[in-house]
């Protein structure tokens, strides 16, 4: 991990919000291409753009990891 290229693992600052990239790539690989389709289909249910669909499943599922006795409503 001491040669990545990724700054947030390895950055520690007082403020956390600062070490965080402003973007981020995702690469999908050709047998991945259903997982375009697929989120299209999620935006399009829960009325979300791309960002806001990640954001809403990255604390989801990150509350699920922390606390996976507790019912999400």
């Amino acid at each position: 991990m001491i040669n990545s290229t990724y700054s947030y693992p390895m950055k520690r600052t007082k403020n956390p919000i600062e070490s965080l990239p402003s973007t981020t790539h995702i690469s999908y690989k050709s047998k991945e291409a259903k997982l375009l389709l697929w989120e299209e289909e999620l935006m399009d249910h829960y009325s979300m753009n791309r960002s806001d669909l990640h954001k809403h499943f990255i604390r989801t599922h990150y509350h699920l990891l922390k606390a996976p006795n507790v019912v999400w409503n």
